[in-house]
């Protein structure tokens, strides 16, 4: 989303500096995310192979509920994918912020960014 707005500005502004990235969902979210894409792809290959390296009491019940351990591991990657994904981002010209989506909550328009540049290149930022 960033990289549109930034090639878009910079044709509306071709000598100002655009910065700007997707904000970091913190090393706690981050390593939740780890764990559980470790679970969901060990909880596949115990689908598939699990008889030939679990204990059999265990590969029995997996294979007896083959569509819970599915489930299971589906779920598990769809936690994984919502506790990375922050949408987040910053747009900066020059240095500024003009746009900051933990701010404002919804995204921006490329209009309303323009306008905002306009005003902020004007002095009335």
């Amino acid at each position: 989303m960033f990289q549109q707005f930034r090639s878009i500005m910079q044709r509306e502004f071709p000598h100002a500096r655009f910065d700007g990235g997707v904000l970091s969902p913190g090393w706690y979210a981050e390593t939740g995310a780890q764990f559980l894409s470790l679970g969901f792809f060990g909880t596949v290959i115990s689908l598939f192979a699990g008889e030939y390296f679990l204990p059999p009491p265990v590969a029995t019940v997996i294979s007896a509920n083959k569509g819970a351990a599915f489930f299971t591991a589906m779920a598990m990657n769809l936690l994984a994918g919502k506790l990375i994904a922050t949408s987040a981002f910053e747009i900066l010209v020059n240095g500024i912020p003009v746009f900051s989506k933990l701010q404002s909550g919804a995204l921006p328009t490329i209009d309303t960014v323009v306008s905002d540049v306009h005003r902020m290149a004007a002095g009335a930022f």
